[in-house]
């Protein structure tokens, strides 16, 4: 790891060496006379019916020879004083409608909440319908297996749900004698 994180620092400190060096070599060459060779086309120049945008007219009246420096940069303010043609507008068009959802009040949203939680509560209600009948169906098909037939079921006595109790006949009611009162046992006196 640390011989990469050396060699890209070198790289980059060289960067401005190089740099420096390149524009020291043409300042000695702009003192000594000698002018740059100009470069030669090597493709053929773009037809006419290409329209160049107002930076690219600029850029390449720079690399012209006789025509502005190399070294001035294309800005706002050069187009303006310089061949290019740079407009501006004062207004601007509007923008179009965005057809998202427009804001809800709050009793929209309290209205939407509660279709929402109503909607829930009849989903619920249907699916546990819906799980009601799935077992109904389950119990008769587990009775045809079992060689129930559906007269058979129609026709069987209701099934008792509690302790089936038989009937014992009723006893005679008891016959009530008259109370007596209690004796008492006297003794003669002595």
């Amino acid at each position: 790891m640390k011989p990469i994180t050396i060699l890209v620092s070198l790289v980059i400190a060289a960067i401005p060496l190089t740099a420096g060096a390149q524009q020291t070599r043409a300042d000695a060459d702009a003192k000594s006379g000698v002018v740059p060779h100009p470069p030669t086309l090597l493709s053929a120049p773009q037809s006419a019916s290409v329209v160049d945008s107002p930076l690219v007219r600029a850029a390449k009246a720079a690399h012209r020879p006789g025509g502005i420096k190399a070294s001035t940069v294309i800005t706002n303010e050069t187009l303006l004083r310089g061949a290019g043609h740079f407009t501006t507008t004062n207004a601007q068009q509007p923008l179009p409608a965005v057809l998202g959802p427009k804001p809800q009040t709050e009793v929209e949203w309290l209205a939407e909440m509660r279709k929402k939680k109503s909607d829930a509560a009849d989903a619920a209600a249907a699916s546990k319908k819906a799980d009601e009948l799935k077992k109904l169906e389950a119990a008769r098909r587990e009775q045809l297996m079992e060689g129930d037939s559906p007269e058979s079921i129609l026709n069987d006595p209701p099934a008792a749900t509690g302790p089936i109790e038989t009937m014992k006949p009723a006893a005679p009611p008891e016959t009530m004698k008259p109370a007596t009162p209690p004796t008492m046992e006297t003794k003669p006196p002595v």
